[in-house]
């Protein structure tokens, strides 16, 4: 009688902890529900405010506009089409399908070599049109994807510079590979953005290789496959401890981490990450290739097998006592453009698709790159007292 009494004791007791355990979990749960839809109500407000200032803008390009037809002289968007066309002739270019593109700034399209400074039109193609790009995996191209690295406020960059240092070393990528017609750099940013504006104003590469591409959905770089601009690597912004698989903070790379596959799940890529390099700890202006589970969704549906972490730096006061902070504009320019070179060449390497004469060239490339930045020493590092002296100036 008393063993029984005790063991219906005991049962409660285990009933009593299991129904506590229960109640805590579905107590974070509602915790976590409500930091994800204040987290949804936030990115919809700055959508709207995104496009409130982008009416604002065109609004102001149209009183210019009749303003200079006023007063009788050529609008903007001649002026810099007449200053293009003086720089080279026209040349044509394969571009998307006419319903998919939007025009730039009225510029003439060029195609051919240019100096680094030489800014050109770009032409930006509508993901949330009907169609899609067409210009994926079936005509056999392998695309990168990417947005705009440090372009977010968190990371307290100039936009114009970030824009140049990417554009400056994509046109330095693919002036090396001049024969590798199967590749494609396809940046990815949201509709009317200051990131969108700010990679066509500083356009320096006339070359059907670069794409940028525009949605209003912010989660686009997630969903290229069903948007048929399908691009087998995508690029994310990460910190240094990266290896450790959690979701991140940072409103773009989160994206790729949900279409991944559910948290904690052997197809995340929080778990891919942290199996493939476990306790690694990430360098700033290194890149980080992680080949995706064969039923991840981003690979099933999105069509791309490989995230690229890029291990980003800040110009951001906040992060002065971390290793990714650079001092200045100048450091922090040449980190960036050291991450874009990284993941250019990760991205390279990784391509089934080079040919074996370019394959030894990049090769080549790779191992003179080693081996300046082992001469280099600490000259890469940019903000705790470790750099080299540096020059004030940055050349593209």
């Amino acid at each position: 009688m008393e063993h029984s009494k005790f063991t219906g004791t005991l049962t409660l007791q285990r009933f009593c902890q299991r129904a506590k355990k229960e109640k805590e979990k579905e107590k974070e749960r509602g915790k976590a529900k409500e930091k994800e839809m204040e987290e949804n109500q936030r990115e919809k407000e700055q959508e709207k405010k995104r496009e409130r200032e982008r009416k604002a803008r065109e609004r102001e390009r149209e009183e210019e506009g009749k303003k200079t037809d006023t007063a009788g002289g050529a609008s903007s968007g001649d002026k810099r089409k007449m200053m293009l066309t003086d720089q080279a002739p026209p040349m044509s270019l394969d571009l998307p399908p006419e319903g998919m593109r939007e025009k730039t700034g009225g510029g003439a399209e060029l195609s051919g070599k240019f100096d680094a400074g030489t800014i050109v039109s770009i032409d930006v193609v509508d993901l949330d049109k009907a169609g899609g790009f067409g210009g994926g995996t079936g005509d056999g191209t392998q695309a990168l994807a990417l947005p705009l690295l440090c372009a977010e406020e968190l990371y307290g960059f100039d936009l114009s510079l970030a824009a140049r240092c990417a554009m400056s070393t994509v046109k330095e990528f693919l002036d090396r590979h001049k024969d590798d017609a199967w590749m494609r750099i396809v940046f990815v940013e949201v509709s009317g953005s200051p990131a969108l504006e700010a990679l066509r104003a500083q356009c320096m590469v006339s070359d059907k290789r670069l794409v940028v591409a525009q949605s209003s959905d912010q989660a686009s770089i997630s969903q290229l496959g069903e948007r048929n601009l399908p691009c087998q690597f995508v690029a994310v912004e990460s910190e240094p401890f990266f290896h450790k698989g959690a979701r991140p903070a940072r409103r773009r790379a989160r994206h790729i981490y949900d279409k991944s596959g559910k948290e904690g799940s052997p197809m995340s890529l929080g778990k891919t990450t942290s199996d493939r390099y476990n306790k690694m700890h990430g360098k700033t202006g290194d890149a980080y290739a992680v080949e995706l589970s064969p039923t991840s969704p981003l690979r099933e549906t999105s069509k791309c097998h490989t995230v690229i972490h890029v291990i980003v730096p800040s110009r951001n006061d906040k992060h002065k006592t971390e290793e990714c902070y650079m001092k200045d504009d100048v450091a922090g320019a040449k980190m960036l453009k050291k991450c874009y070179s990284n993941l250019f060449d990760n991205f390279y390497q990784l391509s089934p698709k080079r040919s074996v004469t370019n394959a030894a060239a990049g090769d080549e490339h790779m191992a003179e790159k080693h081996a300046g930045e082992a001469a280099d020493g600490s000259a890469a590092a940019g903000g705790a007292g470790e750099t080299a002296q540096e020059s004030n100036s940055l050349e593209f």
